[in-house]
């Protein structure tokens, strides 16, 4: 040590100083490299998820910088100054000719372990739980398949199409010229997509029974249901002799049809659109689609044809082999050929709507987020972990020889290093079943179809962390195993 060579507390203080220092920054420097390199996939990744608005506040901004060097000073102070505290408290021991650190120093190292194996398991099994809750949400029935499926976004201004006439016209023409340049029938119009909200309620009576239902409203065309394999339960879908001509007719989903007439196939009967709106006749029922939410009970819903309600914002819907950019090509040009100033937009695939909808884009960023940490918390545990027992090894190698010369064992020595994980993980487990349970109400939210406080999900997440454990003490076992009394009895 420097201080018996005559150096000054203040020279040792400085020296620690300055490699801390030196150390925290190139690490800070690497550091902030790498997320220069990675910000820009961060601001990607949360435009795909939350939508395009979020992308721009992912930046590396200069208050960003002023914290991360911040808080990298403190760290490299702290550092600096913890060997110089500690020597407050180490004893140099003649007798191993060696410094040994006291007991109140070996149980702080194995608390920082012991808290490293903790928040480890508390985020594994945020991952787990939160994991699990995205992938049972995206296998829940939606009610439609959106596979292959594209959307394409065209709106009519009202000034030019004030008649529902002239943007019936207007889309039935589309869909047919669509259609033909396509080579398939698979193409249809409805006025919203499933999964992209629920608009203004209406309510529906029963003609005949007075039993009144909320229901949300959507305007749809023919082949509507047949393209997105949707079950029709009875009764049929619209067709294209449902037009102004014919008499008003919808279609209910079938939580409609039960409330409206739980003992009666609701195909054939009439309901009441409003307070005192018109009567329709319902010509099918259909399966429910989730319309705003996957993760929470939809409203029964009503369908009007679009030829009879049309709408002037809609979208051509169409299931195509092909790219998004195809069908878009061709969308433009039967639209440009139409009426050349009206705007064509919001083409993507359906299945895209589905990753976005309501509650998709948190939990599988949330997801992201405490899967990265908890490798992050892993590695640290393990590194700890392998460094906490090659040093205790090292530390204690005159005794384990002198143990071998007494006829202990290799197994015995293992034991012994394997005893020590056992109980610091022991500790670890202990206090991150406790916080894991604190934390699991904050994600309620998030939870969907499990509970935060799984005993499988809490085995799982343990037993990642006891293999990553002993993986991490097996190199120190192997080492204090073969300690060899000879080679320490040449060395004195």
């Amino acid at each position: 040590m420097p201080a018996p060579l005559g150096a000054t507390r203040g020279r040792i203080v400085w020296q620690l100083l300055l490699e801390a220092y030196a150390i925290v920054a190139l690490g800070t420097a690497a550091g902030l490299l790498l997320a220069a390199w990675l910000t820009p996939t961060a601001a990607t990744l949360a435009a795909h998820q939350l939508g395009g608005a979020i992308a721009g506040d992912v930046v590396l901004s200069w208050r960003v910088l002023i914290a991360i060097v911040g808080v990298s000073i403190v760290s490299a102070t702290l550092c600096g100054l913890a060997p110089y505290l500690r020597t407050q408290s180490v004893r140099i021991d003649a007798s191993r000719r060696g410094v040994t650190a006291s007991r109140r120093q070996r149980l702080f190292r194995r608390g920082l372990i012991a808290g490293q194996v903790a928040i480890a398991f508390v985020l594994l099994v945020a991952v787990i739980v939160i994991g699990g809750s995205l992938r049972r949400i995206l296998a829940v029935h939606r009610g439609f398949s959106a596979d292959g499926v594209v959307a394409i976004a065209v709106s009519l201004p009202a000034a030019k199409y004030n008649t529902p006439a002239r943007v019936t016209m207007f889309y039935r023409a589309l869909q047919e010229r669509v259609a033909g340049r396509l080579g398939t029938d698979a193409v249809t119009v409805a006025d919203e997509l499933p999964l992209t909200g629920d608009r203004g309620p209406a309510l529906i009576t029963a003609y005949t029974g007075g039993v009144t239902v909320d229901a949300a409203v959507r305007t749809v065309g023919p082949r509507y249901f047949a393209l997105l394999r949707t079950a029709v339960r009875s009764g049929r879908e619209f067709t294209s002799g449902d037009d102004p001509l014919a008499p008003p007719r919808v279609i209910v989903s079938r939580s409609l049809a039960r409330a409206l007439w739980p003992e009666r196939d609701a195909s054939g009967q009439r309901v009441r659109i409003g307070a005192a709106g018109a009567v329709a006749d319902v010509i099918g029922v259909v399966e429910d689609v989730k319309l705003a939410s996957i993760d929470r009970p939809d409203r029964p819903a009503v369908y009007f044809c679009a030829w009879q309600v049309p709408s002037n914002s809609a979208h051509v819907i169409a299931r195509s082999p092909g790219t998004v950019a195809d069908v878009l090509s061709v969308v433009r040009l039967e639209v440009a050929a139409m009426d050349p100033d009206l705007p064509v937009y919001g083409a993507r695939w359906l299945t895209d709507v589905v990753a976005r909808s309501p509650g998709v884009p948190a939990r599988r960023l949330t997801t992201s987020a405490f899967g990265a940490f908890a490798t992050l918390a892993l590695v640290l545990a393990g590194i700890g972990l392998f460094g906490l027992f090659s040093h205790d090894v090292a530390s204690r190698r005159r005794e384990l020889a002198l143990r071998v010369a007494l006829g202990a064992t290799p197994r015995v020595l293992r034991r012994a290093v394997f005893s020590q994980v056992g109980l610091m993980l022991a500790l670890g487990l202990g206090a991150g079943v406790v916080m894991a349970t604190l934390v699991a109400a904050s994600l309620k939210s998030l939870l969907f179809g499990t509970r935060g406080t799984d005993p499988v999900t809490f085995l799982a997440a343990g037993g990642v962390v006891v293999l990553v454990a002993l993986a991490a003490a097996a190199g120190p076992a192997r080492r204090a195993a073969g300690s060899d009394p000879i080679v320490l009895l040449n060395a004195e």
